[in-house]
């Protein structure tokens, strides 16, 4: 019988960066939910400081 892993295979996503006057200045990350739903988050919050 195969082992399993004990931990899950995360979904890998980009974290959104903050760019202004084309330079990089921070990047947003967030979690708590699915991967999508922190995904999601993370670029309605750059778009809202930008």
């Amino acid at each position: 019988m195969a082992r399993r892993p004990r931990h899950r295979r995360r979904l890998r996503l980009h974290r959104p960066k903050v760019h202004r006057d084309g330079r990089l200045v921070g990047a947003i990350g967030v979690g708590g939910g699915a991967p999508e739903q922190d995904h999601a988050f993370a670029l309605t919050a750059v778009e809202a400081l930008v």
